[in-house]
């Protein structure tokens, strides 16, 4: 995501940001928090609300967000552990995102990183 993403996105309690292991740059696709999941597709950006009933995710985030068009579950990979629930870090993960008929349109693995600092575009 880029600066005038960022701007958009309103998340004063810190986020985790997940980075395809793919990507040429660093740039983010998914950005979570407590209550919101901000994803870039299409180049715009879809918000997506938490579902609390998910298992949960490092800084008070989850691991299953729903929306009208897409959901996304973000699955810690198993040989790096479970993430913190309470702390920074950056863990190996795996980004789903699924239609409105449980078909996949983007799955991939990357990188899951926290922190609770507020959230400000460079």
């Amino acid at each position: 995501m880029h600066a005038t993403d960022l701007a958009q996105i309103d998340a004063p309690e810190g986020v985790c940001a997940f980075v395809p292991g793919t990507a040429s740059k660093p740039d983010a696709l998914l950005l979570v928090d407590a209550h919101f999941a901000w994803i870039k597709l299409d180049n715009g950006i879809v918000r997506l609300t938490s579902d609390p009933g998910s298992s949960p995710g490092p800084l008070q985030s989850w691991t299953h967000y729903v929306g009208k068009d897409f959901t996304l579950r973000i699955e810690a990979k198993s040989s790096t552990g479970s993430p913190a629930l309470d702390g920074d870090g950056r863990w190996l993960a795996r980004l789903s995102v699924r239609d409105p008929d449980d078909r996949v349109v983007f799955s991939s693995d990357g990188e899951l990183s926290c922190a609770k600092s507020k959230l400000r575009a460079p």
